[in-house]
């Protein structure tokens, strides 16, 4: 039957697609793809989003606002996002009901927290480095000691890396720990080997 995309649209390509992030990602699809004649728009907070200029329609708003991700829904006949800190739920319930949204909100909730990510990559087979979730501490010794202690049972050694297992993303929440002398990002974490 080909790729689901196909049949969300039966045949017609969108006029309007919606893009929930107005970054620097966001401004790429758009000039990259604008010769194709799609019109775009585009949630942000920020008025002063990278996108925004391009966009032939923006709505300022929360990414987590349902209300707002609504909107863009409503002006938009298909959605893409070009960031993972949005609100899942509204997305589940939207692709539930029919509405085109690319790639799945499940995949995203998948990317959105590390941890799980890891774990569906390995279990999949693709190679990923030697990694642990780390979650363990009440003040800064004993989260380094905890690490400490954890990498030394299992065979790790420093340089290691500390990924936030939530809202980090483009070098934020990760952390390159050299030595054992260096405190972790006190935060529920995916520690893994530096490759």
């Amino acid at each position: 039957m080909g790729h689901p995309m196909h049949k969300a649209i039966a045949g017609k390509l969108p006029r309007t697609i919606g893009i929930i992030g107005g970054g620097q990602l966001g401004r790429m699809l758009i000039y990259c793809s604008c010769k194709l004649g799609f019109q775009y728009a585009v949630l942000d907070p920020d008025l002063g989003a990278p996108a925004r200029p391009l966009a032939h329609h923006f709505i300022q708003g929360s990414l987590y606002d349902g209300f707002a991700l609504r909107q863009l829904m409503e002006h938009s006949d298909l959605c893409t996002y070009e960031i993972e800190h949005i609100d899942t739920r509204t997305l589940l319930a939207a692709e539930e009901a029919g509405y085109p949204l690319y790639p799945s909100p499940r995949l995203l909730q998948v990317i959105q927290d590390k941890w799980v990510q890891k774990e569906v990559l390995s279990k999949a087979g693709v190679p990923v480095p030697r990694y642990f979730r780390f979650e363990v501490g009440n003040t800064a010794g004993e989260w380094r000691s905890h690490l400490f202690r954890l990498a030394q049972e299992k065979g790790f050694l420093y340089p290691l890396v500390q990924k936030s297992r939530t809202g980090g993303y483009d070098g934020r929440g990760v952390r390159i720990l050299k030595s054992p002398a260096e405190p972790p990002i006190e935060i529920p974490s995916l520690i893994e080997e530096f490759v």
